[in-house]
């Protein structure tokens, strides 16, 4: 069954990366969630900059 954007996936992306054992791919990530998935091999994943959280709802 194909996936269509009205079942919600409008924002999903598919990034296909082939590197080198040691390359090094940087990626600014900003407030998105990712999966990273080596195809083949394995990989080292380090998250530098955390994204801030969001502000938490005023409770007055």
């Amino acid at each position: 069954m194909p996936v269509l954007s009205e079942t919600g996936m409008e924002y999903t992306r598919l990034v296909v990366l082939e590197l080198a054992p040691g390359e090094v791919y940087a990626h600014d990530c900003g407030g998105a969630e990712w999966i990273v998935l080596p195809l083949n091999g394995g990989c080292e994943l380090r998250c530098t900059e955390p994204f801030p959280a969001p502000p938490l709802p005023d409770s007055r």
